[in-house]
């Protein structure tokens, strides 16, 4: 129901509560015009006390159906960076062939440039500590480049900016790009 741009290979979705229940024999074996969706990125928490109420069966579903796996943390940079890292830690279940943890950060919470950038690098410290890997950083080209900037350039980053033609615009390389919002497999 959307347009992909040409010349990607490697497509995926990014699933939570909000699309209820995924029948994930009909994700791995969809393909469009020869594409076929090979990952998935999986909401696990939020914060310090909220799990994704489909998050384990969308985990174990993933596994079953062969897809690379990836789960990710809504942060809230005005909450403890620390407590939210080891949270996530402690839910996401991570293992060896999955994608590396995933920061999800899109929202000011009312605090300045310096202090998110702050408790965004705290939260990452944690979770490359624990995971011997940089975190992907997801954020919208806006946001990221008006707020996180130069600092967090060595992560990888998840850039999510919608209707572009070719790729997102974005001053920075990317790794992966949510260029759509809306689609359905």
């Amino acid at each position: 129901g959307i347009r992909v741009p040409a010349g990607y290979t490697t497509h995926g979705i990014d699933v939570s509560r909000y699309q209820r229940m995924i029948q994930w024999k009909d994700v791995s074996e969809m393909r469009d015009k020869g594409q076929r969706i090979s990952f998935a990125i999986a909401k696990c928490t939020e914060g310090t006390n909220m799990i994704d109420a489909y998050y384990k069966k969308n985990w174990e579903n993933m596994e079953a159906h062969n897809m690379i796996r990836g789960a990710y943390m809504y942060f809230h940079a005005n909450r403890d960076a620390t407590e939210q890292a080891n949270y996530f830690i402690k839910h996401a279940q991570l293992k060896t062939g999955d994608l590396p943890p995933i920061i999800d950060i899109e929202d000011t919470h009312r605090m300045k440039a310096d202090e998110i950038r702050k408790a965004l690098q705290t939260c990452a410290d944690v979770l490359e500590k624990e995971y011997k890997t940089k975190p992907i950083i997801y954020s919208g080209a806006d946001f990221y480049e008006k707020l996180l900037g130069e600092q967090f350039i060595e992560y990888p980053l998840w850039v999510a900016h919608y209707q572009q033609p070719n790729a997102p615009r974005i001053s920075r390389q990317w790794t992966i790009w949510q260029h759509n919002c809306k689609g359905r497999v």
